[in-house]
């Protein structure tokens, strides 16, 4: 439109013509500030509540007792907890269980030693940091500890913690007739909740 047309219509007009050129733009651009607020918010309200996100791999005790780790957890730290649990000889779960770990944020995993070595070596795993969110591996005996070399080849470094025989996780599988062996639990580097992991991981490892 020329400029001498815009100065001969009426403030009306202009309105009418602005929304009639521009109205497919400004719906998506509304509609995109109006998504990317509400992604900002719901995540905003995760972290102030506390979400907590946990997945399991074992022989299927967890997938029985998945329910009842919610609710502790839940209580535990005031929040919301979602517990995932999946069937290590499971195809179908095999597979859910490697979508999951790779798809989504996650706080911490329970595994067999073999998996949990995987995921140490690809760099998914938080090692031990006597100052940080995984101060607490060190309250646990050396022969519980996974290690791993670091990448600098210099020393070795701790990925996860293995499970007591009198811990929580092994004391339920066990109620729930699956004999689980070398179970480590590990935090996630995607992990959403830092407040919360310490507490939660001595959930299922203290007696």
């Amino acid at each position: 439109m020329n400029k001498e047309l815009w100065n001969q219509m009426s403030f009306s007009q202009k309105i009418v013509w602005f929304v009639q050129y521009y109205g497919l733009t400004i719906v998506v651009v509304v509609v995109t500030i109006a998504v990317v607020l509400s992604l900002i918010k719901s995540f905003m309200n995760a972290s102030d509540k506390g979400d907590m996100r946990i997945i399991i791999l074992d022989g299927g005790a967890s997938t029985e007792l998945s329910f009842e780790y919610q609710e502790d957890i839940s209580k535990l730290i005031d929040g919301e907890a979602e517990v995932a649990a999946y069937i290590k000889n499971d195809m179908d779960h095999m597979q859910a269980f490697s979508v999951r770990l790779h798809a989504d944020d996650l706080d911490i995993v329970i595994a067999p030693e073999e998996e949990i070595r995987e995921m140490a070596e690809v760099g998914y795993l938080l090692p031990y940091d006597p100052n940080g969110i995984t101060s607490f591996y060190g309250m646990f005996p050396e022969e519980l500890l996974l290690t791993m070399d670091n990448t600098d080849a210099s020393k070795e470094q701790v990925f996860a913690v293995g499970f007591d025989e009198n811990s929580r996780y092994m004391a339920n599988c066990r109620e729930a007739g699956a004999q689980e062996d070398n179970m480590y639990i590990g935090v996630t580097i995607k992990r959403i909740n830092d407040a919360n992991i310490e507490k939660t991981a001595l959930y299922f490892l203290e007696q």
